[in-house]
């Protein structure tokens, strides 16, 4: 009950109650079964009744009894008694420790005779009297309260965390195991009977013996003070002390309540240290570390940061994120708002914030900085107590990305300045390779026309000789000829130009066409030709021309590159209802190196029969890019030595 006041019938209480709080005094009172209560200094209002008091009076709840008169509980006949010893007690200052005999008022309006022991005290700083009530009715029950009231007494001591000391004339009377613990004393022998002043650092003294004197002569309690005690092995520690006047055998002792301050100190000490250790961590990170509490104000900020924003750390310390202009800037170089810096969106949503970049005008220019946030959450809470900022220099990093997307955006318009032409440059050779087209193929096509009349006879009886070189004239006419072919096919096929021709294709009529046409090639050079089409399609939809042109092309160099043996072409079904064409050769193979490149253009393998059929390494090239066109693939099977197969595979649609 604090500074209140309270009035009840018979009563006429006009006085302030004092504030009963959780005192080591009232504390020790209640854990006391003997009646106990504390009236006010004029002796007229109860300020607290411990619960055997009321037990004895017979009330339920001490909301009862405090703020009544204390006269409203004693009888008519012990009245003046009680007012008498009262007025001794104000005029001198010193109440009778002897018991007096009283009657009192229970609850229930009977009567009840008690003896009672008086003395002054001070709770809280204010004077009070401590009455202690004796039940005289009931001898036998109150010797076994009084018996249990020190029992419950030395236990609640002997338990207490704080070490008790005990002292009476400025001698240890008694000492808890806290106590000689706090004293590292092995056995109460070495601390009892022994000097109060054995224990006291001499920079403690005075201000000890005037507590002494303070405590047993006018005050009951004294506050608690910060002493510098010493224990048996002269070891100097801080601690708080309370002292509390109590009654002892005869007389009176004190209560003296010391709290060991070195696990505290001990405690401020390493929380300090690890301040320490954090600040000294934080100052030397190249990277800005900021923290703010929950309100924005600033509480770190290290060198890095108070670098990066040109604003000294000791200057923005208990600042918000929204007190100055910090001069950032988003990446368009418009101003950020204070309100969108990321810590306080973190704040207001509670989620962090990663890799925001944002500008800081400075006398140098802007400086970029990467910044990122981190919420700090108390478990069961959804709000940040607290947000960690980092901020990390990226201005380098910003700088070389400017210049590579500059950089890139100059090499696109490179790009397409060169591909514009290389376009040009396209249909250049489009256009010249269409009129040397045109220049090469009249006069080839007038000498192998006029050349094959004269083989002919036509023109009159030739010379064996006449007839050789007419044939190599003829021969070197058709190559010609078909490297021109060659080359315009490749040119049409490049610039997309080639035109499907898709119908229904007889494979078994394909197939014998061309081995008529290359048998006697094949049998010029001592080589057979072997057919086989049993199990293939009767027909598939493609491009009869263009697939004819792909397998003349096996046939050929494999007459080309084969010395002896034969030559074996095939069709055939395949589980997938596709059409396998199938040229197989006993020629001199292909090494699996040079398998990737025999059908790159202008690339050839050297002829076995050294130039006896030149070519210009563009027919597998072109043979290639033609089965693309017809939804096919060409698959090749080599080793050296062991001949070669090229099979051409169409789709059976």
């Amino acid at each position: 009950m604090k500074g209140t006041r309270k009035k009840t019938a018979g009563s006429h209480a006009t006085e302030p109650v004092a504030d009963a709080g959780n005192d080591d005094l009232i504390a020790l009172l209640d854990a006391l079964p003997l009646p106990a209560s504390v009236a006010s200094e004029s002796g007229r209002l109860i300020l607290h009744a411990n619960a055997a008091w009321l037990r004895l009076l017979g009330y339920a709840s001490a909301d009862d009894v405090i703020g009544r008169t204390v006269e409203s509980f004693i009888a008519p006949e012990s009245l003046k008694k009680a007012r008498d010893a009262l007025a001794r007690g104000r005029a001198t200052g010193e109440y009778s420790r002897e018991n007096r005999r009283y009657q009192l008022v229970r609850c229930d309006g009977t009567f009840i005779d008690v003896e009672i022991a008086g003395a002054p005290a001070t709770l809280r700083g204010t004077p009070v009297i401590v009455s202690l009530l004796s039940d005289n009715s009931e001898d036998a029950r109150t010797r076994h309260a009084l018996e249990t009231s020190e029992r419950s007494y030395r236990a609640f001591i002997e338990n207490a965390v704080d070490a008790m000391i005990v002292h009476r004339d400025e001698r240890i009377m008694y000492a808890n195991p806290a106590g000689l613990k706090l004293y590292a004393a092995n056995r109460a022998e070495d601390v009892i009977g022994r000097s109060i002043w054995d224990f006291i650092a001499p920079e403690s003294r005075d201000e000890a013996l005037r507590r002494v004197k303070a405590i047993t002569s006018t005050q009951m309690t004294l506050p608690r003070v910060r002493v510098n005690l010493i224990d048996l092995e002269g070891r100097r520690f801080a601690a708080e002390a309370h002292d509390v006047q109590i009654p002892y055998e005869d007389g009176i002792a004190v209560l003296t309540t010391i709290r060991d301050l070195r696990p505290t100190e001990e405690a401020e000490a390493a929380l300090r240290e690890s301040e320490e250790r954090y600040r000294s961590v934080v100052s030397v990170l190249r990277e800005g570390i900021i923290l703010q509490d929950a309100d924005g104000r600033l509480l770190t900020f290290n060198d890095a940061a108070a670098d990066i924003f040109h604003i000294g750390a000791k200057d923005v310390l208990g600042e918000t994120s929204i007190s100055r202009d910090w001069g950032t800037i988003r990446e368009d170089g418009t101003d950020l708002p204070s309100e969108e810096h990321p810590s306080m969106v973190t704040f207001r949503t509670g989620r962090p914030c990663d890799q925001v970049l944002v500008g800081v005008r400075g006398p140098s220019g802007v400086r970029w900085i990467e910044v990122n946030t981190e919420p700090m959450i108390r478990p069961g809470e959804t709000h940040p107590y607290a947000v960690v900022v980092s901020c990390t220099d990226v201005t380098e990093r910003k700088q070389a990305v400017d210049e590579l997307k500059e950089y890139k955006a100059g090499l696109e318009s490179l790009v397409a300045q060169r591909t514009a032409e290389f376009e040009e440059a396209s249909r250049a050779k489009s256009q010249f390779l269409a009129s040397m087209s045109h220049e090469l193929r009249t006069p080839l096509n007038s000498i192998i026309g006029f050349t094959g009349i004269m083989l002919q006879g036509l023109t009159g009886e030739l010379t064996s000789e006449q007839r050789a070189q007419l044939e190599m004239v003829n021969r070197a006419g058709r190559q010609l000829l078909g490297l021109v072919s060659d080359v315009l096919d490749l040119e049409r096929i490049e610039a997309g130009r080639v035109e499907l021709g898709i119908e229904e294709v007889d494979v078994a009529k394909v197939v014998n066409a061309l081995a008529d046409t290359v048998r006697p090639l094949a049998t010029d050079v001592g080589l057979s030709l072997d057919v086989c089409t049993d199990g293939a399609p009767a027909c598939v939809r493609t491009d009869r021309r263009r697939v004819e042109q792909i397998l003349l092309n096996f046939l050929s160099n494999a007459v080309k590159y084969t010395e002896r043996g034969g030559i074996e072409f095939t069709a055939s079904s395949m589980a997938d209802g596709s059409v396998a064409f199938t040229v197989r050769d006993t020629g001199i193979g292909i090494a699996p190196e040079d398998q990737a490149i025999v059908f790159d253009e202008f690339r050839q393998l050297p002829a076995h029969r050294g130039a006896k059929h030149p070519g210009a390494g563009l027919g597998l090239s072109i043979s290639r890019q033609l089965a693309d066109l017809l939804g096919g693939r060409i698959e090749i099977a080599s080793a050296p030595g062991e001949g070669s197969t090229f099979t051409l595979i169409l789709p059976a649609g």
